[in-house]
């Protein structure tokens, strides 16, 4: 089967999850399965999918978008549609490399992956020069797939929520994986004696809520002096370093930037315990992941969260910062029987969730199609 992704992700993120996400899954995919992947001839992903059946279809681009430039790029997409002749086509994000509109002329089946309902929940209210313009984008591209992928129940949820309308699309939910292998570990680049609490991901957003990680921690800093916080991710913006600042924890706050994944399994492995206070996500990675490396998992009970830790997470509402808190606290003295519980129940929880099922789900959606 000739599956055709409009690689537009390649463009727009050198590393980023949903460019991951097509990676992993394409490069996961049984011998019967030939993705042709298209990306423009300037991008500079780290994420392109390598495999013996992928074929990668080379769009000219040139940073100066006059109508000659769109024209020809349009016309040669087009070509190599006509040329590939695939079955399926599987956009990487809700608009076309091609500067071609979405519209219901393709002559095979789309299929779109709804990664989360972010905008619409939360980022149109908070920003709306950038919120609203992409949820209008958004939606007609939905309105005009044959099959929707949704990477959790509760992303399928809000969708349904938000348009009801799409009861009429089939829509299958697909969980995603970690590709994060627990067994990679560089015990010698980093100091063992260390006590920390960890946290992993972005902070540019006012939902991944940070902010009431670093005041739950303030609460407990002076009890539990040696106590830090790592952070694997952006350095601190000015409104986090003035928090800091204001909280007194300054000397405890410990950013190591973005890590190799060696670093990042012994950063789980070591920690007190890796906290997720984040008040809306799609899936939420980062909960799998340490999981998978034996680390106790503090996170919110919110959105897709609780589908992916299940009863293997010490659960908090995000917005009770006296309850997060005392889970910290709790994390530091939880008896030794209580914790492994925890972890093991964390091992089993992670076993549910790999690269090679998602990617064996989303070619059944493909093979429904045609």
């Amino acid at each position: 089967m000739k599956v055709l992704y409009d690689g537009l992700i390649y463009s727009m993120q050198k590393v980023g999850g949903i460019s991951c996400y097509f990676k992993n899954i394409i490069q996961n995919f049984s011998a019967d399965i030939y993705p042709y992947v298209s990306k423009r001839t300037n991008a500079k992903t780290l994420c392109f999918p390598i495999s013996k059946n992928v074929k990668s279809i080379p769009v000219l681009y040139t940073d100066n978008k006059n109508f000659i430039n769109k024209i020809g790029e349009i016309l040669g997409y087009q070509l190599y549609q006509n040329i590939i002749r695939p079955q399926v086509m599987h956009p990487t994000y809700y608009d076309l490399l091609s500067w071609k509109k979405f519209d219901n002329k393709f002559n095979f089946p789309i299929v779109i992956t709804v990664y989360d309902m972010i905008h619409e929940r939360i980022i149109q209210h908070l920003d709306p020069t950038n919120g609203l313009p992409h949820v209008a984008l958004k939606k007609k591209v939905l309105f005009l797939a044959n099959h929707l992928i949704c990477i959790s129940e509760n992303t399928k949820k809000d969708l349904l929520d938000i348009y009801p309308e799409l009861k009429r699309t089939p829509i299958t939910v697909i969980p995603l994986a970690s590709s994060l292998n627990p067994l990679l570990d560089q015990e010698h680049q980093l100091l063992l004696d260390e006590k920390y609490f960890l946290y992993v991901g972005s902070r540019d957003i006012t939902y991944k809520n940070f902010s009431t990680l670093l005041k739950a921690f303030s609460k407990i800093s002076q009890t539990f002096s040696d106590f830090k916080i790592k952070v694997v991710g952006l350095p601190l913006n000015e409104n986090e370093r003035n928090l800091i600042t204001e909280l007194k924890i300054t000397q405890k706050i410990d950013v190591v930037g973005y890590v190799s994944d060696q670093e990042l399994v012994h950063l789980y492995k070591n920690s007190t315990a890796f906290i997720y206070p984040s008040m809306y996500e799609g899936f939420g990675i980062p909960p799998l992941e340490a999981m998978m490396c034996g680390c106790l998992v503090i996170c919110s009970d919110t959105a897709s969260l609780p589908e992916v830790t299940g009863n293997a997470a010490l659960h908090f509402n995000p917005e009770n910062l006296n309850k997060l808190s005392e889970l910290l606290e709790y994390s530091i003295n939880i008896p030794n029987k209580e914790k492994m519980h925890y972890i093991n129940a964390g091992f089993v929880q992670a076993n549910r969730f790999s690269w090679t099922l998602t990617a064996h789900q989303t070619e059944n959606v493909y093979k429904s199609l045609v």
